[in-house]
């Protein structure tokens, strides 16, 4: 039998105005980036998670042209992110909202009441070593479904805090409202005399959805290697998990209806007679630089873009088409940093 081998991926390719050379990057020198973000890559590196540490040392390095005018003045491009929820940039809580909302009609789901729980269990040691940590989720999971049941539907998000001397799950319940008292009983039957909970009572739906996701945010305030540790120990948890109708996905036929109805400004605000851009088909982009793409025209409207799916269609804010006019006058999308 002959052994076969992976096929090596293709050295990066610099190239220095200056001096009119070329020369290729190595795969493992993370110079060209903060020493906060290299140390996260080399640990990557280290735990044998190459992907992620290529991912991450190139987060918000690249993007794409989506669309041009003929003026030669104005593009719109997309900024390539990693999505590591252990990034500090990828890791807040509207850029990780930003991304689940994209494939869900945000607008009907913000527009009904839902209630915000968090679920407590106290943990037997409370010192924090990670892929012990991923065990205590894991089990506070499986006690939230017993929990609800068929209450209704369910938005369940991971809070993962080294400082905490509990486990704990932020839950929010659409469709069914429960008082305290009978919750705080069903849970305390369920997850033993020990366990508590309480209810964030007087946030809108979006706070809420806002509140739920960050609850992984005291991660980020770490240092770069547990940060890497804690992904590793997490890889294979699901921290957002959804039942019933209310938090679905959208069908392919719901998704092209909700494309056609968006307001999309289309048109070069650098030119007075509404020329009007010219998109680039998705197989025709190209990732760049983006400081190439900053120095090539005038003024860059940036937009955040996936790094396997820039396909998506945004507004002039760059919030996703699926984030509707009430999301964009709350302001909670963040530009490329």
């Amino acid at each position: 039998m002959t052994s076969t081998q992976a096929t090596p991926s293709a050295p990066e390719i610099l190239y220095n105005p200056a001096t009119d050379t070329q020369r290729e990057r190595d795969p493992h020198d993370y110079s060209h980036i903060s020493q906060d973000r290299a140390r996260h890559c080399v640990e990557y590196e280290r735990l044998n998670r190459p992907r992620w540490a290529r991912y991450l040392s190139n987060c918000g390095r690249f993007g794409t042209t989506t669309a041009f005018c003929k003026c030669g003045r104005f593009k719109e491009a997309a900024t390539m992110r990693c999505h590591d929820w252990t990034c500090k940039d990828c890791g807040r809580r509207r850029s990780r909202l930003i991304l689940w909302a994209r494939t869900r009609d945000i607008d009907r789901i913000i527009a009904e009441a839902q209630i915000a729980i968090e679920l407590v269990l106290p943990k037997p040691h409370a010192d924090f070593d990670p892929y012990t940590q991923a065990g205590y989720y894991d089990r506070i999971v499986a006690l939230a479904e017993k929990l609800f049941g068929k209450m209704g539907s369910t938005l369940r998000a991971a809070v993962i805090d080294p400082n905490a001397i509990d486990t704990r799950l932020r839950c929010l319940l659409h469709g069914s409202n429960p008082s305290y008292s009978e919750l705080s009983a069903r849970w305390k039957r369920i997850a033993g005399p020990s366990a508590w909970l309480r209810l964030r009572p007087g946030m809108d739906s979006l706070d809420a959805l806002l509140w739920a996701f960050a609850g992984t945010e005291p991660v980020l305030m770490l240092t770069p290697e547990t940060r890497a540790q804690i992904r590793d120990a997490f890889y294979n948890c699901n921290l957002i998990r959804t039942t019933g109708k209310h938090y679905r996905t959208m069908t392919l036929v719901e998704a092209a209806e909700h494309r056609a109805h968006d307001c999309h400004d289309n048109s070069c605000p650098l030119c007075k007679d509404g020329t009007t851009l010219d998109r680039i088909p998705y197989e025709e982009r190209v990732a760049e630089p983006v400081e190439d793409i900053e120095a090539s025209c005038e003024v860059v409207r940036w937009i955040s873009g996936r790094p396997l799916n820039l396909a998506q269609r945004h507004n002039t804010e760059g919030v996703p088409t699926v984030l509707s006019r009430s999301w964009r006058e709350r302001s909670i999308h963040s530009p490329p940093s």
